[in-house]
């Protein structure tokens, strides 16, 4: 397990919360008897630069083997117009080069804008393809030094390097930005997209840990980070997007902060483990209330942090089966906890009431209403699981629908 912080080099690493042995969260199995590979699950922060971290990541060669997921093309990415607007509003327009560019959808935003030069770089071979045949010059393959040769023979360099939703699952981030350096004109700009925790801290939602996501950030961190790199944030964005994400426009500098800066993580962290086993043990209460009260127990939604949730809370044992509306996931089963996936047709039989947990991502979560409400004619109670939604204020009302004490009675908020 590493020692020291991959941010500032730092030993002052801190236990923010430990989920113990978990299976990958992607990887759905195909029967309920399959083996499963597990790996630990633990998240630090530093004490001194303040960058969550994962000491002890899974082996890359594990973690991606068999993945093929295509996320652009089914996952609602509202903000990404107004992220494209911002790099144009600040450019010349005239080159650009994404990190995992999947399949080409914010590539063709900005050629739809008047960059005229794009091209960029995604690991999976079917979301390259597809970037391809949009018009756009993709390699196939991990940002690496390599590569950089291969794209700055071919261009003259980009006067914008994008990378949403990267970093965080990147473990070299010297790496990382020695690329960013290649790749960039002198006075460049990159676009830096990151989830960001401290609103999960804040009200106890362990949904935000991923083995996948090596690295947490915080917007301070993000700014510390890029100074030291010789990158000066002129615009920022925070979106509801996954959870919390804030996106940092920054420009080249050529003047390198010497560390991180001192940008320790909130006193939330203090307390997180604590809030998170509080609302743990009110959420299992709850929904074994409800059972007792007749009502079926759904999960609507079996991503990624649904499979942290489901796992690291225990709260397999009340929930009577899950559903995605997604064909591909249908009749298999979830990581972990093995909870049988089916299709939200399988509610209209129900007779009775029905507790659903939203294990959606707030972007998402009208559409499912309205799915649900097309599926059955039943009472049906919703709990949202993801910050930021207030998770807490969720449980309240559930409870107090269901005659229960309140969350601010029991006084375990």
């Amino acid at each position: 397990m590493r020692g020291s912080c991959r941010g500032c080099s730092g030993k002052n690493l801190v236990e923010l919360v430990d989920l113990g042995s978990q299976p990958i969260a992607h990887r759905l199995l195909s029967s309920p008897e399959e083996k499963e590979f597990l790996h630990p699950l633990a998240v630090h922060y530093c004490g001194t630069c303040g960058l969550g971290q994962i000491c002890d990541p899974v082996d890359p060669e594990e973690l991606y083997r068999d993945y093929n997921y295509c996320f652009s093309s089914w996952k609602p990415q509202p903000h990404i117009v107004d992220e494209a607007d911002m790099i144009c509003s600040q450019t010349q327009r005239h080159s650009a080069f994404e990190v995992g560019c999947n399949d080409g959808l914010f590539l063709d935003l900005l050629s739809k804008r008047g960059v005229k030069t794009l091209a960029g770089v995604e690991p999976n071979p079917f979301a390259s393809q597809l970037a391809r045949e949009k018009g756009f010059r993709v390699y196939t393959d991990w940002l690496s030094e390599p590569v950089c040769q291969q794209a700055l023979a071919e261009f003259s360099g980009f006067e914008t390097v994008v990378a949403r939703q990267v970093l965080e699952h990147i473990a070299d981030i010297d790496g990382f930005f020695a690329c960013v350096d290649r790749l960039l004109i002198p006075d460049g700009f990159v676009l830096i997209e990151l989830p960001e925790i401290e609103t999960a801290l804040s009200m106890g939602d362990g949904s935000f840990v991923w083995e996948e996501h090596v690295n947490y950030f915080t917007e301070p961190v993000i700014r510390g980070m890029l100074r030291h790199y010789g990158y000066e944030p002129i615009v920022s964005r925070r979106y509801d997007f996954s959870g919390v994400s804030i996106a940092v426009l920054a420009r080249r500098t050529q003047v390198r902060a010497a560390t991180w800066g001192l940008q320790p993580l909130s006193g939330h962290a203090v307390t997180f483990s604590q809030k998170l086993s509080g609302y743990g043990t009110l959420l299992r209460e709850t929904l074994g209330a409800a059972r007792d009260r007749g009502f079926l127990v759904v999960l609507y939604g079996v991503g990624c942090r649904a499979c942290t949730v489901v796992n690291g809370l225990g709260l397999r044992p009340a929930i009577d089966f899950a559903v995605d509306d997604r064909s591909e996931r249908q009749h298999k089963y979830m990581p972990g906890s093995r909870l049988p996936i089916r299709s939200p047709q399988a509610l209209r039989d129900r007779v009775g009431p029905i507790l659903c947990l939203l294990a959606v991502n707030q972007e998402s979560e009208s559409a499912v209403k309205a799915n649900l409400s097309s599926h059955t004619d039943q009472p049906v109670e919703c709990i949202s699981l993801f910050s930021p939604n207030d998770i807490w204020l969720e449980l309240e009302r559930a409870r107090r629908r269901l005659g229960l004490q309140t969350v601010i009675e029991t006084g375990k908020r």
